[in-house]
């Protein structure tokens, strides 16, 4: 039997999930846009969780992500959570695309679980370098 997220929270069993930085280089600003500019700030970018949410409901996300579901993998749900949540589209890089600068990256960062007396999480810590417009 195959149980939703909410079910699983309420009776408190362990889920995994994805968590996302997203940092934004701010190229339209930047006023020297080559590579030799000393301009290289990055920004944090953060949702808003709905006030339907069941957790945390209202609050800033540092952290972007969401539940993996079953048969999905991490970098999956990750790359699924991004399109969904933010609008962000990460394509698969090519080994000899990599210092293409205007391709949106990922890296995974580091795996973590976390406790607490409502959440029982394992989850993925991932780093998206995103190069699009951004609006509120």
């Amino acid at each position: 039997m195959l149980l939703d997220r909410r079910e699983i929270m309420n009776i408190i069993m362990h889920f995994r999930a994805t968590y996302i930085l997203i940092l934004h280089k701010d190229e339209e600003n930047d006023d020297n846009n080559d590579s030799t500019s000393t301009n290289n700030q990055r920004y944090a970018l953060t949702q808003r969780k709905t006030i339907i949410n069941d957790y945390c409901h209202g609050k800033l996300d540092p952290t972007p992500g969401g539940v993996v579901e079953c048969n999905e993998s991490y970098r999956d749900n990750m790359k699924r959570e991004l399109l969904e949540e933010m609008s962000v589209y990460i394509e698969e890089i090519k080994e000899n695309n990599k210092k293409d600068k205007n391709k949106n990256t990922y890296e995974l960062l580091f795996a973590i679980k976390y406790v607490d007396n409502i959440v029982k999480c394992w989850g993925d810590l991932w780093e998206v370098t995103y190069h699009g417009s951004v609006s509120d």
